[in-house]
């Protein structure tokens, strides 16, 4: 820091407010008591030596004794020298600010300066102040140079006085191996015995090197941040059939084999246990545990017993469970492991997996915890998730024959992620699964939408076997829904192609039941496949509906058109139409009525193929055109109940209008030729014929565009 830059107000505020001398001479007598108490110390200390070597203890053992205290002697002597000059530092650094204070500056001095400068300047009037003025600024600073010389002094001296020479540990003058002898010795008594022990072994190690049973409870404590170890070597064995409880701070590390039978409890409260590569860890008990690492490649084996985890289990590399794993408030890691879970495992707080998570016969129960899958997750049983499944770039989730995986929660199928289905899948009611990946129902097997199931942008729901949303269930499409061969979807609820979305069959069948809904905003295409509708299905606007397939609308079911129907050749479309956007009927596409089709206002019926109206069927047509074109045109087979109302009906000069329908109907013909339109007809009815009434000089014209012999009895 440089003083000189300070005003003196600023130096000597400092200096006036600080604490003084005094915790600097209290220092100074603290080391100097110590320095004391380290001469004493080292004097009995020698002294108690001497008197022991040279009287009451001779030989051998005296002078190792003797050599070995002497370094210890040795280091007291120099640790009281050493306080003893830090001591003598500490008052030298009293003396400098002493020193310091004397020459500063008091601040009321400075302050009246200051006053006296304001008032001269104040009353200046006509320069009379003007060397009293130059004398008081003079003066301040001859104030500034004397607090800058005291600060810098000062800062020196003391510098030198805090330079402390450093103290030393004390030499080591016993073996530092035997506190853990000692200790092997007491931890080896206490095991053999039958009687609960607590083994209160602070800050040392104990090694199982062989064989060994615990019949009796033994509690191995810490104190402190010191803490008791149990090892067990490897090739080595604990057996545990009563109580083990390793403490806060305490660890337990298996290289060999710890097994846990009979009525024996391992109980980590507050420490850890890890099972090392080398080392197996059998539960057929009770285990619990705030931390258990199974890591490298170790084994941890729950053969019927329960391991309970409100800390941290770690698999990093296999665990087998034919017992109960209890996860409800720790966190559970496979890092990179197999987990192999044919009894009961539950989460209710966070599991991550990096490794694979196996079912086998076992079940899963997630009842508000978080798993975190970016690995393989195995159901082979019966798992039900009442928290959360987040997959994770490529985790996948895999329901095996005979699984069943219930989800009343969230289940999330990251991008590149899957979940495969060959048993049983179901979304409760609240429940939800969002797609971002692939989810794939295989032949045989099933998934159920009770709740919401989301197919987002870029994921694909891939049914070869049985798909159903139940009333009230939700299924969205943002990406992608593919039916093949074998593969059904049955819609009770609502099913909703959005924009971009697609509905695509390869020998699959799509059923939209009575109280089902299928609202189509983006493209849905039959080749080859088939679609039953029994409740709604609408083609709102920009939506597409492309038949290859079949397409079946039942009786009391609706198919609502603002898009587009395209019927391709060789594939049929039967029921109830409602026409706003435009219906295509290819060359050898069958457009079948046996309940209604209606082309309303801006709606456009196009029958490049065979458009019939069977029995109990209603044409309506108009505002909208009904067009005919090629070879096939528009059968009728019944008389026609609804009427064909204000249109138009185009025919061109291959047109042909088939079957017997009302008489006297008006009609005028138009240019050009093969046009004519129906102007407030009464309705078509009756099988007596077409009669339409031309007059004779437009006879010819319409006999050149109008084939069949049906025509002939009208014309006039």
């Amino acid at each position: 820091m440089d003083f000189g830059l300070m005003p003196p107000e600023v130096t000597s505020g400092l200096i006036y407010a600080g604490p003084g001398p005094g915790p600097m001479l209290a220092a100074g007598a603290g080391w100097n008591a110590l320095a004391a108490e380290l001469e004493s110390t080292a004097a009995g200390y020698a002294s108690q030596i001497d008197a022991l070597t040279a009287q009451a203890w001779l030989g051998p053992s005296a002078s190792a004794m003797a050599g070995a205290a002497a370094p210890y002697v040795d280091w007291l002597h120099t640790s009281a020298a050493a306080a003893a000059q830090t001591a003598a530092q500490a008052y030298t650094a009293a003396a400098a600010y002493e020193q310091a204070f004397a020459m500063t500056v008091p601040p009321p001095v400075i302050a009246a300066n200051r006053a006296q400068l304001a008032v001269l300047v104040a009353t200046n009037f006509f320069g009379q102040n003007t060397p009293a003025i130059a004398a008081t600024e003079a003066q301040y600073m001859q104030m500034w140079a004397q607090d800058a010389t005291a600060m810098y002094t000062y800062t020196t001296a003391s510098a030198t006085a805090t330079q402390l020479q450093p103290f030393t540990d004390p030499p080591q003058t016993a073996n530092p191996t035997s506190q853990t002898t000692q200790t092997q010795a007491l931890v080896h008594t206490a095991l053999q015995t039958t009687t609960n022990t607590t083994l209160n072994t602070t800050g040392s190690t104990y090694t199982v090197t062989g064989n060994q049973t615990l019949p009796s409870t033994i509690t191995a404590i810490g104190t402190g941040d010191q803490y008791t170890s149990v090892v067990v070597d490897q090739g080595a064995t604990l057996t545990i059939n009563h109580t083990l409880t390793i403490g806060s701070g305490g660890t337990l590390t298996n290289n060999g084999t710890l097994t846990v039978t009979g009525g024996g409890t391992l109980n980590v409260s507050g420490g850890a246990l890890t099972n090392t590569s080398t080392g197996t860890l059998t539960v057929g008990n009770t285990a619990t545990g705030t931390t258990i690492v199974n890591g490298g490649y170790g084994a941890l084996n729950i053969t019927s017993g329960t391991l309970t985890n409100s800390g941290t289990l770690t698999v990093g590399n296999t665990a087998t469970s034919g017992g109960t794993i209890i996860s409800s408030s720790g966190d559970l890691s496979v890092s990179g492991g197999t987990l192999s879970n044919s009894g009961t495992l539950t989460v209710g707080n966070t599991a991550t997996s990096g490794g694979s998570i196996t079912g086998g016969s076992g079940a899963l129960n997630i009842t508000g915890g978080t798993v975190t899958n970016s690995g393989t997750l195995t159901v082979g049983n019966t798992a039900t998730n009442g928290g959360t499944i987040a997959g994770q770039s490529s985790g996948t989730v895999t329901v095996s024959t005979g699984g069943t995986l219930t989800d009343s929660g969230t289940l999330t199928v990251s991008n590149g992620g899957a979940l495969d289905d060959y048993a049983t899948v179901s979304v409760s009611n609240g429940g939800t699964l969002t797609d971002n990946g692939t989810v794939y129902v295989s032949n045989g097997g099933t998934l159920t939408d009770s709740g919401t199931v989301s197919i987002q942008t870029g994921g694909a729901l891939d049914a070869y076997g049985t798909t159903t949303v139940d009333p009230g269930g939700t299924l969205t499409d943002s990406g992608g829904v593919y039916l093949s061969t074998g593969g059904t979807l049955t819609d009770n609820g609502t099913f909703t192609i959005n924009t971009g979305g697609t509905l695509s069959f390869n020998g699959g069948t799509v059923t939209v039941g009575h109280s089902g809904v299928l609202n189509d905003y983006g493209s849905v295409s039959l080749g080859p496949g088939v679609l039953n509708d029994s409740g709604t299905l609408t083609i709102h606007t920009g939506g597409t509906l492309d038949n290859y397939g079949t397409v079946s609308v039942s009786n009391g079911g609706t198919l609502t058109d603002s898009g587009t129907v395209y019927v391709s050749s060789g594939d049929t479309l039967t029921g109830h139409l409602t026409d706003s956007g435009t219906v295509s009927v290819s060359n050898g596409g069958t457009l079948l009525d046996g309940g209604t089709v209606s082309v309303g206002n801006g709606g456009v019926l196009n029958a490049y193929g065979t458009a019939t109206v069977d029995p109990g069927g209603t044409l309506i047509f108009g505002p909208g055109p009904l067009e005919t074109v090629g070879p096939e045109g528009l059968t009728i087979n019944s008389a026609n109940s609804g009427g064909a109302v204000v249109g138009s009906l185009s025919v061109d000069h291959l047109g042909i209008v088939t079957t017997p329908l009302a008489p006297n109907i008006p009609a005028v013909p138009t240019t050009p030729p093969g046009f004519f339109s129906f102007w407030d007809a009464p309705g078509l009815a009756g099988t007596s014929g077409i009669q339409p009434q031309l007059n004779a000089p437009l006879l010819a014209e319409w006999a050149n565009n109008l084939t069949g012999a049906e025509f002939a009895a009208g014309l006039e």
